[in-house]
């Protein structure tokens, strides 16, 4: 539904490493999809603190809209 357009048999090679994703070292595959669950779950940490502070109804309502964008960028 998004992202670019993949052809299935490609989507396989990758998956199996085959072709030309053979010279894939996995050692950095797996490092960097654990650097990316970190950041995912960093952002889940700071949603589940920040959100009591940044309500988002305030944030969707006309008040906050009518707000100068400095108003908006410090708060």
């Amino acid at each position: 539904m998004c992202g670019p357009s993949i052809e299935f048999a490609d989507f396989i090679s990758f998956i199996r490493l085959e072709k030309e994703y053979a010279a894939i070292p996995k050692h950095l595959a797996i490092r960097e999809g654990l650097e990316d669950l970190l950041i995912c779950i960093g952002f889940m940490v700071s949603k589940v603190i920040f959100s009591p502070i940044f309500e988002i109804n305030y944030l969707t309502s006309d008040e906050f809209y009518y707000k100068s964008y400095i108003y908006k960028v410090d708060h």
